[in-house]
């Protein structure tokens, strides 16, 4: 909008000074005319234009800032998403402890031994002329063998145990865990940015506006 109207008044402004000049040569062609048909005799006389365009007033106008780009170095955060996982849990025991009794522990041993005869005192029917009587007499009932004897042997004896065994508290199950997983990874990354290295202001100078026209003699 300032440019439009800066032209316009320029363009004005060369019309009016090509008119101003236009009249004032015209003034300057009749001024000797004039002056010979007065008075040849006074020399003093003379005659003088004076033109002046415009009139010095003070004026504001805006002046840009000047920017220039800027290459900077900028950090970039690194970017995370929310990830949500099936997470298996084990289920979980307590340990609880019991005294049990434990009966003693015997072992079966076989032996061969020797067994010798085996003799008895008896009664005996005996015959003296025919007449019976009784006498004792060391009979041989067993003779001598060998037999296969089974006994038991104490291995451990009786006694009180410490059990440890296994109480359920919870069951195993299935849960849902939040976690954050990068997507990508802090950087550094190359911007360029405009920077404003002479801020716009206002600038007071001086402008020009119409015109005045004098004549001396």
């Amino acid at each position: 909008m300032n440019t439009i109207l800066h032209h316009a008044l320029k363009t004005a402004m060369t019309r009016k000074l090509a008119l101003l000049a236009a009249t004032a040569a015209g003034m300057i062609s009749l001024a000797p005319m004039s002056a010979q048909a007065g008075d040849r005799h006074h020399d003093d006389d003379h005659f003088g234009l004076d033109i002046r365009i415009g009139s010095d007033r003070p004026a504001r106008r805006w002046v840009p800032g000047v920017c220039e780009d800027r290459a900077t170095q900028v950090w970039v955060e690194p970017v995370y998403r929310n990830v949500c996982d099936q997470v298996y849990e084990r289920p979980v025991y307590r340990t609880e402890i019991d005294r049990v009794y434990c009966e003693p522990v015997y072992r079966t041993v076989c032996e061969t031994i020797w067994v010798p005869d085996r003799f008895e005192t008896r009664d005996v029917t005996c015959y003296d002329r025919g007449r019976p009587y009784l006498q004792s007499e060391r009979v041989l009932v067993c003779r001598g063998h060998y037999e296969k004897v089974e006994h038991r042997v104490l291995v451990t004896e009786g006694h009180y145990d410490t059990v440890e065994r296994q109480v359920p508290v919870s069951d195993g199950r299935y849960r849902r865990v939040d976690r954050q997983e990068m997507v990508t990874p802090g950087h550094y990354e190359t911007r360029v940015e405009r920077v404003e290295v002479v801020p716009g202001h206002w600038d007071t100078g001086y402008a020009s506006s119409g015109w005045d026209l004098h004549i001396r003699r």
